[in-house]
């Protein structure tokens, strides 16, 4: 599964698209994907302005700090939640990170916290809206 994602600011992240090759008519994900980082200008120069530019008047420059990737591919992630009385078991194969959660997945009330290592992780249900992930090194 890939999902996409977009944010003008690095805080209030939008889902812009999600491939799932288990229903996707184009089938399984290739073997070798490329994934980054994207950026636009929003604006273009016209090749035939006259004066020809340069210099631009519009123009994109990024600059990503300290910006690396060490993802390594793994199994597929399996998670899995349960009511137990007044709390949610949530477990998680392959063993190995930890589960967070917060009270929203986009926009303001974004505020993941980790809630640790054990697994599974018994959590009381509160009210209102609880999100969970497990995040692995």
């Amino acid at each position: 599964m890939l999902t996409a994602f977009s944010s003008s600011n690095s805080v209030d992240w939008v889902t812009l698209g999600v491939y799932d090759s288990s229903t996707n008519v184009n089938g399984a994900i290739a073997s070798t994907v490329y994934v980054g980082v994207c950026t636009t200008a929003h604006n273009n120069d016209s090749a035939t302005a006259v004066p020809p530019p340069p210099p631009f008047k519009y123009y994109n420059t990024a600059e990503y700090a300290d910006y690396n990737s060490s993802f390594v591919a793994t199994t597929r992630a399996r998670v899995s939640a349960s009511v137990s009385g007044t709390n949610v078991v949530i477990s998680w194969t392959p063993a190995g990170g930890h589960l967070e959660t917060s009270p929203a997945i986009n926009g303001a009330g974004v505020n993941w916290q980790s809630l640790g290592t054990a697994n599974p992780s018994t959590n009381p249900i509160t009210s209102g809206s609880q999100f969970w992930r497990v995040v692995t090194p």
